[in-house]
């Protein structure tokens, strides 16, 4: 079996062994552009839309409600939050002062409600004004983090309109398939080592090789072609795509 995700310009095809649900979690960082997530919501009406504290603002944006609002709402305008209350929106309110992101604490509660659920996350990237390296690199491993075989949900990645990051992890193949050739694609290890790393539909291939994690060499390919393909033996690799 076959899961596929249709992004605008861009479709990630991997193996899954179930129909999971898919939960698109929008977060508080640089927000997507309306179109791109409106577009992501058509392309995938099976979606779930779920918003992380500030990440309700880009839903108000969309005119898309989201079935569930987490975090401590420190920094969400409160006219989005009223908004989102009156749309019918779930509300998990959080403590300010905790040691978890709201992004973890709504990934902890996506395990409880909908396990197993395969999980894409957008505004996940630092602004253009407010680029936090921390942020950025938090949410990805806390997502990246349930790639392990026993977790309890299945990433799929982040991304918006201008950058995209992919998980494949243990051994399994992925495909995408391309609207439009991005700048470039990048791979990237989020494991201490990735083995068996291979890909094919671009300029510089690899063919079973083993990255890792203090040195990513794989970056800055370029695609040739509309598909790439990606596959791994062991570990966590990211594909990195900036459009």
């Amino acid at each position: 079996m076959l899961f596929e995700l249709i992004l605008p310009q861009l479709t990630w095809i991997c193996e899954a062994g179930t129909s999971e649900p898919l939960v698109l979690m929008v977060l508080g960082g640089r927000a997507p552009a309306a179109e791109w997530l409106r577009a992501f919501l058509q392309f995938n009406p099976q979606a779930e839309l779920w918003a992380a504290d500030r990440g309700v603002e880009a839903c108000m944006a969309t005119g898309a409600t989201p079935r569930h609002v987490v975090g401590d709402f420190d920094s969400a305008a409160p006219e989005a939050l009223a908004w989102a209350r009156a749309s019918g929106a779930t509300f998990h309110t959080l403590e300010v002062a905790k040691d978890e992101t709201d992004f973890q604490a709504a990934l902890a509660l996506v395990c409880e409600l909908r396990p197993a659920a395969r999980v894409f996350a957008t505004g996940a990237f630092g602004s253009d004004t407010d680029t936090r390296f921390d942020h950025v690199m938090s949410n990805v491993f806390s997502l990246a983090g349930y790639a392990r075989h026993e977790a309890k949900l299945r990433p799929v990645g982040l991304g918006d309109e201008r950058e995209r990051l992919f998980f494949v992890a243990g051994e399994s193949r992925a495909m995408l398939r391309f609207g439009k050739t991005p700048h470039a694609i990048s791979l990237l290890a989020l494991t201490e080592h990735c083995a068996g790393v291979s890909i094919e539909g671009v300029a510089w291939p690899l063919d079973g090789v083993r990255l890792e994690l203090h040195v990513p060499y794989a970056i800055s390919n370029e695609v040739r072609g509309e598909c790439v393909r990606v596959s791994i033996k062991k570990g966590i690799l990211g594909v990195y795509v900036r459009q």
